[in-house]
């Protein structure tokens, strides 16, 4: 049976991953792809996930939002 710092664990090696694969498509010029696994890496409480969002929106020349 799973405790809630076991679901806090594996939220964030879930966003670590979700992390990781975007910053793999980012390398790669993939950036929408890279997009929506830093969108997923922040739903899941990724620090720098922002931050990657911000890298991705502005290669692809979108608007900003507040979220």
């Amino acid at each position: 049976m799973f405790t809630d710092n076991d679901n806090g664990l594996q939220r964030s090696a879930n966003s670590r991953n979700w992390f990781s694969r975007g910053r793999e498509l980012l390398e790669e010029s993939r950036y929408e792809d890279a997009l929506v696994c830093f969108e997923q890496a922040k739903r899941l409480g990724h620090p720098k996930s922002a931050d990657a969002i911000f890298i991705c929106k502005q290669q692809l020349e979108l608007p900003e939002s507040s979220n």
